[in-house]
C-alpha cells in the first residue's frame, strides 16, 4: 500500500519521500532475518554439542566393553588349557588305579 500510494503520488507530480523509509524497512527486515538465523544456528550448535558428548560417552563405554571382552577371551583360553591339563592328569590317575 505504501508503494502504491507513493507511485500514485509520483504520477500525479507529488514528491513523496519513500526512499528512506523503504531503505529502513529493508535493512530492518534483513537484520531481523539475520538475528533469527543466528539464533537457529546457536540452537543447532548446542544440540550438536550435546549429541557429540553422548556419542563420546557411548564410544568410551564400547571401548571398555571391548577391552573387557578381550580380557575374558584371554582368560577363557587359559582356563580351558588349565582344565584340559587337570582332566588329563585325572584320567591318568584313574587309568593307573584300574
Amino acid at each position: 500500500m505504501l508503494v502504491t500510494g507513493a507511485y500514485a503520488g509520483f504520477t500525479l507530480g507529488l514528491l513523496v519521500p519513500v526512499v528512506a523509509p523503504l531503505t529502513a524497512f529493508t535493512v530492518s527486515s534483513l537484520a531481523t532475518i539475520n538475528a533469527h538465523r543466528q539464533k537457529r544456528l546457536q540452537d543447532t550448535n548446542r544440540q550438536l554439542a550435546t549429541a557429540n558428548a553422548q556419542l563420546e560417552t557411548t564410544n568410551l563405554q564400547l571401548a571398555q566393553a571391548n577391552n573387557q571382552l578381550t580380557d575374558y577371551s584371554k582368560t577363557l583360553e587359559i582356563r580351558v588349557e588349565e582344565r584340559t591339563c587337570s582332566l588329563a592328569k585325572a584320567k591318568q590317575v584313574a587309568d593307573a588305579a584300574n
